[in-house]
């Protein structure tokens, strides 16, 4: 029987459902697609098929199935390539210590006995997702830590060669004969060329440099608009052409470094212009809920395909065609709005990607 797949809740996570029980499958996936993107299955190497495809946050099997069992498929699924592990909730009848202990032997990180309490279902996967959250955070941080290591290495051997290419070049020009100084010449213009290359690589050196670099931001009170007029300011170039869409729900302050959350801003828009293309579309939103201040901005594109969804944050990691993108942008403005105490994260509305940056609300001025 082919899958069903609910595209609901993505931000919450994506569930995958293995359930041989066609009414019990359709119950537990309505009571979860409220807040979560569900994936049903009816059968063991279905749902393997899935998860390879989707990559999901959370397992739920049953474990007597047709073909591929239970136990079968949480070893295997363990073993698909992806830091860290999503975890595995088996629903089972069998309530005795021997299948508890096959079940955790091969991967298994909870258990629920048949019939079970919904609400006891649903506050067993949110625990299971908070904590696969909590640990992929930790295991980003590692990777991040690991990585600025090396790119700051990388990054100071870049620069000096690059930066020598790209002051030799003025005088280089000035020493061509007349006859070679035409800007139509092809020595002028491979003149050119090497020193756009030098600069693209002293751009990317400056990129690792800001991806290693941390420590206090200068955080004061600004309006949320001198934030976003600057972010627009530097993507014009890329938005133009594009309709541009604004809806500001919240007009008041944020508590940030300008010209970092500005430039946060303008990767996010940079981004939205290349997945929508020449004749699409950009929405900026501003909102503000008890507590924290969303800033998204979502385009007209296709969206990410949910197969890279986990990997889109991870330093290095691009859709963009080779010498179009460092993979930097995305990793690099996350670990910038950290540093403001916010989030940024993908979210899924309808068939449209949305970036949210997620601020705490500054605290009332005396």
């Amino acid at each position: 029987m082919p899958p069903r797949i609910d595209p609901l809740g993505t931000s919450h996570g994506t569930i995958l459902l293995a359930e041989d029980d066609l009414a019990l499958a359709g119950s537990i996936a309505r009571l979860l697609s409220e807040d979560h993107a569900i994936l049903v299955a009816h059968d063991g190497a279905t749902a393997l098929a899935l998860a390879e495809q989707h990559h999901p946050d959370l397992l739920i099997t049953d474990v007597q199935m047709p073909g591929m069992d239970g136990f079968e498929l949480t070893r295997r699924f363990r073993d698909i390539p992806g830091v860290p592990p999503a975890p595995v909730l088996v629903l089972t009848a069998r309530a005795g210590i021997d299948d508890r202990l096959v079940g955790f032997g091969v991967g298994a990180v909870d258990y629920l006995t048949k019939p079970f309490d919904p609400v006891e279902l649903r506050a067993r996967v949110r625990a299971q997702l908070a904590h696969r959250a909590l640990t992929r955070q930790l295991y980003d941080a590692e990777k991040l830590a690991s990585l600025g290591a090396m790119s700051a290495g990388l990054a100071h051997e870049l620069r000096n060669p690059a930066n020598g290419i790209v002051n030799a070049v003025a005088p280089l020009k000035e020493m061509l004969p007349p006859e070679l100084a035409d800007p139509e010449h092809p020595v002028t213009q491979l003149i050119d060329v090497m020193a756009e290359c030098a600069d693209q690589v002293a751009f990317l050196s400056r990129q690792l440099l800001g991806f290693r670099r941390s420590g206090d931001l200068d955080l004061r009170r600004v309006p949320v608009g001198d934030v976003i007029d600057r972010a627009l300011a530097n993507a014009s170039a890329a938005i133009s052409g594009l309709d541009l869409r604004t809806r500001t729900e919240y007009t008041g302050p944020i508590r940030c470094a300008a010209p970092v959350m500005s430039q946060v801003l303008t990767n996010l828009l940079e981004n939205a212009a290349h997945a929508a293309g020449p004749g699409g579309w950009i929405e900026l939103a501003t909102s503000k809920r008890p507590g924290r201040v969303t800033i998204e901005v979502t385009d007209s594109g296709p969206g990410v395909p949910q197969a890279i969804r986990d990997r889109i944050f991870e330093p290095f990691f691009t859709t963009k065609p080779p010498g179009q993108g460092t993979g930097l942008g995305l990793s690099t403005s996350r670990d910038l709005v950290h540093r403001h105490g916010g989030t940024l994260e993908l979210r899924a509305r309808g068939d449209r990607t949305v970036f949210a940056v997620d601020l705490p609300e500054p605290p009332e001025v005396s």
